[in-house]
């Protein structure tokens, strides 16, 4: 990179610093226009990009990317993200699976592809991805969520809410699961128990406006339990 790229390079870099999220893109578009194989400047194209919302500009920018390094997993990985996002979900799962393919004791990396699984509404094999995460981390709380959360789509909410609790033996500081935990708890007719874990979704979100309507519609049910 000659002095006057790395110029442009440097003003790019102080943008994005500066949150001036168009200027950047200016400045990393006109370095690669001199210099299309900069990977630096692919590299932050790409993630400014993807700050602005231009998700498409964002996979390019990857895909030079990873032609470049194809064993970078942290590049995949953000490329995987990317197509998430994008709705792009079967693709992101062959992403995320490539990854695994060279570190197949990514407990996090099972966990997305559950989560990606979950989306494309294969839900048996999601339940596998988190069985694999959680074989590998017991204490992966995210994917006890996730695999709750299938089984509360598939009706067994027995089997939710024992996944539920274990995640939040893990990490009793998540709000969303506390909140998923009430619903659980709702359709099992537990309804005390449902308000006691929506209050404690919101003393750590409290802004949640949403757990509060739950919280008041389990209220609701045992009001009409009462008066019967």
């Amino acid at each position: 990179m000659n002095k006057n790229i790395n110029a442009l390079y440097v003003k790019g870099l102080a943008s994005v610093i500066l949150e001036r999220y168009d200027e950047a893109l200016e400045h990393f578009q006109t370095v690669l226009q001199h210099e299309p194989e900069n990977l630096d400047a692919l590299y932050m194209y790409g993630i400014v990009a993807i700050i602005e919302g231009n998700h498409e500009d964002a996979v390019s920018s990857f895909n030079k990317l990873i032609e470049h390094q194809p064993g970078n997993l942290n590049l995949l990985y953000s490329y995987g993200r990317i197509l998430d996002i994008m709705n792009k979900h079967e693709e992101a799962r062959n992403i995320y699976m490539r990854i695994l393919q060279n570190n197949p004791e990514n407990s996090n990396i099972w966990q997305d592809v559950g989560e990606t699984l979950i989306l494309l509404e294969k839900y048996n094999e999601a339940i596998e991805c988190f069985d694999s995460a959680i074989k590998i981390d017991p204490d992966q709380g995210g994917a006890w969520r996730g695999k709750g959360y299938v089984f509360s789509i598939l009706g067994k909410n027995d089997q939710a809410l024992e996944c539920y609790n274990k995640a939040i033996e893990i990490n009793p500081n998540c709000a969303q699961t506390w909140k998923e935990r009430g619903w659980i708890l709702d359709s099992l007719g537990k309804y005390e128990e449902a308000i006691m874990s929506y209050d404690e979704s919101l003393r750590i979100k409290s802004d949640d406006s949403d757990t509060w309507h739950l919280r008041g519609l389990s209220l609701w049910q045992l009001v009409i339990i009462k008066r019967h």
